[in-house]
């Protein structure tokens, strides 16, 4: 695939990942917040769902099935636990104690984090502000992210004028919420790099080139972890049983959509491009949740929030200019760089 079609599929891949994610909050509080259902189990139910099914994608699209070896098991144990038996536990239970709107601002946070991380685990190396390229990739980042908060401030003053009845069926957020979203993107933000740092820029590891095998184990993994969690409810059967078709919609759409097809291809987009590219696409989860929020949950929508809006759009495009130019050869001293 050309260098310049593979960019652009991973900037589409983004934009539906985002799309992806955005959805699933509202999707949830429009059909199973308030509902009873255990946190712990529907994210065990998520994980042991998916990772049969990014199994079969794995044989079908990448023509093999890879089996961890002893020296790779203590790298997917890992990813399994912080990737996604924390990220998802942490999002599910702030989502449940907080807002739709609450949950995505938090999620834009993911971009500026990862890049610290990466910059820390030194999988990248620190932005030069000096050239073109280092500064509208920070400018960027930032713009996208204030973009966010704003858009989800704004948001969260125009609840807090409407009547008891409608809180009540939104919600308010509290600082347990608060704490669970801080939780979901540091999770988040660790498991990317860590896919770049020890697979896709390791020569010698073998799951380079497969990136759907390391989402399905990251998966398999992760649901072994869900189980022994929730083995705390061993004695409580009536927490395993799923009584509401509104729950069982959700978690069909967590399994195929914001599990299987989102991670996968955050995974893929992780191959490709830098991890603080993948995550800086982060903010879009803002403008999709309220636009659908608008839609399907009745939200109103205010020229502040259009504003930012653009603004995300704008930001973002500097990130992505910023990240194919550092991606094009360069001739220093008379030397070909690449």
């Amino acid at each position: 695939m050309d260098g310049n079609v593979r960019f652009a599929s991973v900037c589409l891949a983004l934009v539906i990942l985002q799309a992806g994610f955005g959805a699933y909050g509202v999707i949830y509080t429009k059909l199973a917040k308030g509902t009873e259902v255990e946190p712990l189990i529907f994210c065990f139910y998520r994980d042991g769902g998916c990772a049969p099914v990014l199994f079969l994608l794995s044989y079908f699209l990448e023509k093999r099935l890879l089996v961890p070896q002893v020296s790779d098991l203590g790298l997917f144990v890992a990813m399994g636990g912080i990737g996604m038996f924390g990220g998802q536990l942490f999002y599910i239970i702030g989502l449940i104690n907080t807002t739709p709107d609450t949950a995505s601002m938090f999620q834009p946070l993911t971009a500026v984090l990862c890049t610290i991380v990466a910059i820390l685990m030194k999988v990248e190396k620190v932005p030069k502000l000096s050239e073109r390229t280092g500064l509208a990739k920070v400018v960027g980042i930032c713009l996208a992210t204030l973009g966010a908060l704003i858009m989800t401030y704004s948001k969260n003053s125009k609840h807090s004028d409407v009547s008891k009845d409608e809180k009540s069926k939104i919600g308010e957020p509290n600082l347990f919420g608060i704490l669970c979203l801080l939780g979901n993107i540091t999770t988040s933000s660790v498991w990317v790099v860590m896919q770049k740092k020890y697979i896709f820029n390791n020569p010698e590891s073998r799951w380079r080139q497969f990136p759907i095998n390391v989402t399905a184990w990251s998966y398999f993994f992760g649901a072994l972890w869900m189980a022994l969690a929730s083995t705390y409810y061993i004695n409580d059967h009536d927490k395993f049983h799923i009584r509401s078709k509104n729950v069982l919609y959700c978690l069909i759409y967590a399994i195929f959509v914001t599990s299987a097809l989102c991670y996968g291809l955050i995974t893929w987009c992780n191959m490709q491009v830098n991890a603080s590219f993948v995550t800086a696409s982060w903010p879009l989860q803002v403008v999709f949740c309220l636009t659908l929020s608008y839609i399907f949950l009745g939200e109103t929508l205010t020229v502040v929030e259009v504003f930012s809006g653009l603004l995300i759009i704008c930001a973002l495009m500097a990130v992505t200019w910023s990240n194919y130019n550092e991606r094009k050869p360069r001739i220093v001293n008379g030397k070909l760089l690449r």
